[in-house]
Order: C-alpha cells, then structure tokens, then sequence
C-alpha cells in the first residue's frame, strides 16, 4: 500500500513537472516569436533597404524619399491602427486590409505581455521545485516543432504564405494586384520572405540563448 502511495505521488509529481517544463517553453516561444516580428517589422532599416533592392522607386514611379514615407506610415500603422496615417497613401482596399492586419499586431502585443508573465510564472515556481531537466527537455520538443515549421515554410514559401492569409484573415482583401496597388508594389514576396528570416533567426537566437541557460542550471543542480 505505502509503495502504492508513493508511485502514485511520484506520477503526479512527474505530471506537474512535464506540465509546468512544457507551458514554459509554449511561453517563451510565443513571447520570443511576438518581441521578434515587432523588432522585425519596425526596422526602418529594412524597409529601405528592400525600397532599393526591389528598384521600386523605378517600379512605381515615386521618387525614393516619398516611398520611405510611405513604408514609415505602414510601420507606425502597424502598432497604432490609425487610419488616417496610411489613408493618404494608399487607396481603401489596402486600407481595410491593413485593418485587419492592424487586429493581428493587437493581438500579438497582447501574446507578448501575457507569454512574458505565463513565462516568469512557471519558470519560477519551476526553478524553485528543481525542475531544470524538465524545462530543458519540453524546450528542445518546442524548437524541433519550430525547425520542421522553418523548413516547410523554407521549401514551400507560397504555400505557407496562402495558407497563414486563409487561417488569419477572413476575406480576399489581402489579394492585391501588383499591377495597380502600391502596397503590393512597395512589399513584394522577397520582402515577406526576408522578413520570415529574420523573424525565424531571431527566435532560434532567443531559443538557443534559453536552452543553453537550462543546460548550465541543469549542470548545476
């Protein structure tokens, strides 16, 4: 009976362990993958960048300084959603469709705040009951997932690109013409793909530096 109990307690307590090892890696991805796409989409830098490599000022017929213009109001559209930033610029289909991609970055600040809390919570009551092999077992199934996301998207770009425009938004506004609507103009498929990279480096950067954080806590335990 007393063996009973104890196998018992020590199932549950490997239960809690795996439970609290996987909603902290589930966290710190959702919080690295959210601080990467806004750190990513408000690089100024890039924007004009890509403005010159795509030779869109030859492309459009705006003049270089007037494009940066525009791409600097779609960044701060991003996290404000005032319409009246982007409505100069660009006609109403491309308005309404950045509304809802104005709805999406809501979301994603509100993922980044509320992973980051999830986070700090289950790793310190995991730390506090020895939990380290745990957190860092449930990280590397994590990172696995992610890696074999990465290589899809990677092989299969446009196929990955439809399908998060069919999950995520709910109509066809995000169909744009590139032979008359600017904004496809100014962000072409390389520029979403070099985005993707960046997004996708930075989070395997914040990974790596937690894996390697748990693999030294476990070393020390």
């Amino acid at each position: 009976m007393m063996m009973s109990k104890i196998s018992t307690t020590t199932g549950k307590e490997m239960m809690k362990t795996r439970v609290y090892g996987l909603l902290a890696a589930l966290c710190f991805f959702l919080f690295s993958l959210s601080l990467g796409i806004t750190l990513v989409t408000q690089d100024k830098g890039y924007y004009d960048r890509q403005l010159v490599i795509n030779e869109t000022s030859e492309l459009t017929g705006l003049p270089l300084e007037d494009l940066k213009i525009r791409a600097h109001a779609l960044r701060e559209y991003l996290e404000e959603g005032d319409n009246s930033l982007i409505a100069p610029y660009f006609n109403s289909k491309e308005v309404q469709h950045m509304e809802d991609v104005h709805g999406l970055f809501y979301l994603k600040n509100w993922i980044l705040v509320l992973a980051g809390l999830g986070f700090l919570w289950t790793f310190v009551c995991g730390r506090k009951e020895g939990r380290g092999k745990s957190f860092l077992n449930m990280a590397l199934g994590v990172l696995l997932v992610f890696l074999v996301f990465i290589a899809f998207a990677a092989m299969n770009f446009d196929l990955a690109f439809v399908g998060f425009h069919k999950v995520f938004f709910q109509n066809d506004l995000w169909l744009l013409d590139p032979s008359k609507d600017l904004m496809i103009q100014m962000l072409p498929q390389s520029f979403f793909e070099g985005m993707a990279l960046r997004i996708g480096l930075f989070v395997l950067f914040m990974e790596g530096v937690y894996l390697l954080s748990l693999w030294r806590m476990t070393k020390k335990s």
